[in-house]
């Protein structure tokens, strides 16, 4: 009877690979609009901050200057519109066939579209956004503002 030919060690596995890092770029850029909105208007100090110890008087001038800087950064990088044109009170028309993002209908709904009510909030439509893409992302989403160190 011939030698049974000696068993083959198996050969080692490759250790398994990396799992790539998680597409974080869109969330990285929603972060990156968020600074943004930091660097023009200090939104982000000024909603982080416990404003329960300000008078009206301080938290309305801190206001201005979140307003006039996030109102300028979004004239920048978005176009806004109003969905509606009349103004609040008036009484409208919700066409048929309306985008169901567009209308949020209260009250009494009964029946299809068109509907008739009075406009509560004229609403928001975003046209156009124009924010700076990013070529790169880590696995980590970006700083909205760094740490400031004055060195002496």
């Amino acid at each position: 009877v011939p030698a049974a030919a000696p068993a083959k060690a198996p050969a080692p596995l490759a250790p398994p690979a990396a799992p790539p890092p998680p597409d974080n770029r869109h969330e990285a850029e929603v972060v990156s609009f968020l600074a943004v909105l930091q660097e023009k208007g200090r939104l982000v100090d000024f909603l982080m901050d416990d404003i329960t110890g300000y008078s009206d008087a301080q938290v309305g001038a801190a206001a201005r200057v979140v307003h006039e800087g996030c109102k300028a950064a979004l004239a920048e990088h978005l176009v806004v519109k109003p969905i509606r044109s009349e103004s609040e009170g008036d009484k409208v028309v919700v066409p048929t066939g309306y985008a169901a993002d567009d209308y949020r209908l209260v009250g009494k709904i009964t029946g299809q579209a068109p509907f008739t009510g009075t406009l509560v909030h004229h609403g928001w439509r975003v046209e156009r956004v124009e924010l700076p893409r990013l070529i790169r992302t880590t696995d980590r989403l970006p700083t909205i503002a760094p740490a400031e160190v004055e060195l002496s």
